[in-house]
């Protein structure tokens, strides 16, 4: 999925330096990617373990995944070493 951000001049001047800008545009960005998956009823994916959603959508490549078990047990907790049930 690709995503196009537009950004006025008048944002741009409103920021006080770079790294903030960068923050906004980030914001920017993951609120509109919310709303396309929003709309389009994008089903994400739970630990297999522990139930816990992950970030990561049903339609994600598992080679793009971190935690997935590529042996069985499928997606696993993003951060592994904090799985609720380990």
């Amino acid at each position: 999925m690709s995503l196009d951000i537009i950004i006025s001049e008048k944002e741009i001047r409103s920021l006080p330096n770079d790294q903030e800008l960068g923050g906004y545009i980030r914001k920017k960005f993951y609120g509109i990617k919310e709303d396309l998956e929003r709309s389009m009823d994008v089903e994400y994916d739970h630990c297999s373990i522990c139930g816990k959603l992950s970030p990561y959508t049903k339609m994600t490549n598992i080679e793009d995944r971190i935690g997935y078990d590529w042996y069985g047990s499928g997606q696993g907790c993003f951060t592994p070493n904090e799985c609720d049930k380990i």
